[in-house]
């Protein structure tokens, strides 16, 4: 497993804010996973890092130190590959978390592994079993449905671990939204035991239907976000054009001027 390490380390030559980023295509992940979760390693977090993420972690040093911390961060975003052009002159694959979902469940399904999902309403749960049955026969399923900000509940959060705790899955898959889903993993996945740990965000609702996805053409030209925002225009207007938006705005500039 060390080797396996080592190939991340070297590899994440490009940094963001001092945030490591993986450049590495989905086979490659794909192949790194797969030994992981054959040799039953467990505490290995991976981070799909967007606009929003980079924002956060400019001013929350504990989200900062967790992402820096991951076993893997990939650039879930066309902002983060832009800005990782902009910096190295390098071109990067975007890795989503439903791309990170996709490879979790076909490893799961090939070796009849067992994988949590943590998050999201008991009807979104419900479905996404349905449809994930249908696909991936052979993966182990098992869902839990938190109340409302139950991690600040102590005896709540200790019900929640300890019901994955005797599933034991060797993925743990979490909806919670950043920066919560990334600060519990971080605090609650050793004790669970799970090999592999990723925040997935909106994964559940697009996989379970609540949620429509963009077309595929929408997705191969980065412009997922814009999709997300007219379907969405409430709940992520001010995220996306008065926070994320401005931010990148910053952060392109102030590459540029470094490289000036």
């Amino acid at each position: 497993m060390r080797n396996i390490t080592t190939i991340i380390t070297m590899n994440c030559s490009y940094s963001l804010d001092e945030v490591p980023i993986c450049p590495k295509s989905s086979s490659e992940i794909r192949t790194i996973l797969e030994s992981l979760l054959l040799n039953h390693v467990s505490n290995y977090q991976i981070v799909t890092f967007n606009t929003d993420f980079l924002r956060i972690a400019s001013t929350d040093s504990n989200f900062k130190s967790i992402c820096r911390n991951s076993y893997m961060v990939v650039p879930d975003g066309i902002g983060i590959t832009f800005l990782v052009w902009l910096k190295y002159r390098a071109k990067i694959s975007r890795i989503t978390g439903s791309d990170l979902f996709n490879i979790c469940f076909d490893i799961a399904d090939k070796f009849s592994l067992r994988i949590a999902l943590v998050g999201s309403s008991e009807e979104t749960l419900s479905r996404l079993e349905t449809v994930s049955h249908q696909k991936w026969q052979n993966a182990l399923v098992f869902t839990v449905s938190p109340p409302l900000k139950f991690e600040k509940n102590n005896d709540l959060n200790t019900e929640v671990i300890n019901s994955l705790k005797d599933f034991k899955p060797d993925i743990l898959l979490v909806a919670l939204g950043c920066p919560r889903q990334e600060k519990w993993i971080f605090a609650n996945q050793k004790s669970i035991g799970a090999t592999v740990g990723i925040g997935v965000g909106a994964v559940f609702d697009f996989y379970s239907g609540t949620i429509k996805r963009a077309p595929l053409f929408i997705q191969k030209i980065g412009m997922e976000w814009l999709w997300r925002l007219v379907h969405e225009p409430v709940r992520l207007g001010k995220r996306y054009l008065l926070d994320d938006l401005p931010f990148l705005i910053i952060s392109a500039l102030r590459i540029i001027l470094r490289r000036k």
